[in-house]
Formats: structure tokens, C-alpha cells, sequence
């Protein structure tokens, strides 16, 4: 019927396409993800970058790069791409948090040719001033190292620490 050979050849061209497709799916992925659109429309529509770079302001990498994690409704993202107008092009770095399945650009940088940097940033970013809180925003709490916990013992005669790990919690 058919050769062994031949059988072996076509696994491996099915195989090396499996996994070219997922290396595509996972580089891709980033380009297509709502931060990166919404940096993209953002840096689009900035008069001030505008006015640096020159109308209309497009991509400029092919794939941008970076981090996108998410887990349920809260997420955050890191991206690094190009854009470029007719007089003149930057590196972009966009960091982008989600909380409640919403997301919100934190920071939005694009440094130029000659070495400035263009901070755009949204007006809740603006408003939360120097502190660097947005408002309306959660943070996570601060996770407590079992070793920074005292360990004196209470009235079951555990520390803080064993009766911690014996409940899954580290008190604050």
C-alpha cells in the first residue's frame, strides 16, 4: 500500500503546520487584542503626536511585541510596536490593566527619531495625579510572605504563621 517513508514525511509536514499555525496564532494574538486597539486608535487620534509625526499615523510593525495575560474579568497587557507618519515615526509602549472584563489604558508612550518621549495617557491616568492611582480602580492587596509574619503563638498554641497555612490566608 504505502511506504513507510512516505507515511513518516507526511506526519511530519502535518506536525511542522500544527505548530507553525499555533506560533502564527500566538503572535498574532497580540495585534488583535483590544489593548493594542485601543492604543492603536489612541495614539491615532492625538493631536499631539499629530502634530510630531505628521496625518494619517499607522502601524509600522508587522507584529507588535509584549505580554497579555488575563484571568476571568481582570487582565493586564504590555506592548511594544512602531507607528510611523510622513514626517516621522516612534516606538510605542502601551501598558493596559482590565478589571471587570473593561480595559484601561495606563500608560502610552512613544519615544521619536531624535530621543523625546510623548506621554498620552488617559484622562484618568491624568487625573490621578502624581500618586499613579486611578481612581475607580482596584488595587490588590500586598501578599504577606509567611516569613515577614510574627510568629507568636495564640490560644490553639499555633503561630500566625502555621494557623495561616493550616487556613490558606496570610492576615495583612
Amino acid at each position: 500500500m504505502c511506504r513507510p517513508g512516505v507515511l513518516l514525511v507526511l506526519l511530519g509536514v502535518i506536525v511542522v503546520i500544527l505548530l507553525a499555525q499555533g506560533i502564527w496564532n500566538r503572535l498574532t494574538a497580540l495585534r488583535g487584542s483590544e489593548p493594542y486597539r485601543l492604543a492603536l486608535e489612541r495614539l491615532q487620534n492625538s493631536q499631539e503626536l499629530q502634530a510630531k509625526l505628521g496625518s494619517p499615523i499607522s502601524e509600522k510593525s508587522w507584529l507588535p511585541s509584549g505580554t497579555l495575560h488575563t484571568e476571568g474579568e481582570r487582565g493586564e497587557a504590555t506592548l511594544y510596536f512602531k507607528v510611523a507618519g510622513p514626517e516621522d515615526e516612534g516606538d510605542v509602549m502601551a501598558q493596559a490593566r482590565r478589571f471587570g472584563g473593561q480595559w484601561t489604558l495606563v500608560l502610552l508612550e512613544v519615544r521619536l527619531k531624535d530621543g523625546s518621549l510623548i506621554k498620552l495617557l488617559p484622562e484618568s491616568a491624568r487625573a490621578a495625579g502624581s500618586s499613579g492611582r486611578l481612581e475607580g480602580l482596584e488595587e490588590a492587596p500586598r501578599w504577606t510572605y509567611p516569613s515577614e509574619i510574627p510568629s507568636t503563638p495564640d490560644e490553639t498554641g499555633r503561630t500566625e504563621d502555621q494557623a495561616a497555612a493550616h487556613i490558606g490566608y496570610s492576615p495583612p
